[in-house]
């Protein structure tokens, strides 16, 4: 389960919103997705690069990523794993989320 601040507001939006499958927000700069029975908490992070600096290495983070949400063939919400772009090769990637416990 995703462990940013996010994750309870989200919670409480899908609570008291029965009708709603999907919550989404981002500009926490790290990408996590969380499935409730079906029903659905995504952050896509930031589309603005990041520096990160540790006492071992600077880098600069671009995860670009994106939320894609197709219909299935009776109009119900498919929710996709999380994508990111990959500038470097001009196209679309899975995005692997680990949890850090």
């Amino acid at each position: 389960m995703p462990s940013s601040d996010l994750v309870q507001p989200a919670k409480g939006i899908l609570q008291n919103n029965p009708g709603h499958r999907l919550v989404t927000m981002g500009h926490t700069h790290t990408p996590e997705a969380y499935d409730e029975n079906g029903r659905w908490y995504v952050n896509t992070g930031t589309w603005i690069p990041v520096v990160e600096s540790s006492s071992a290495a600077l880098r600069e983070d671009k995860t670009y990523t994106l939320l894609r949400l197709t219909l299935d063939g009776s109009g119900e919400l498919i929710v996709n794993p999380l994508e990111r772009w990959n500038d470097d090769a001009c196209r679309l990637e899975p995005l692997v989320i680990v949890e850090r416990k």
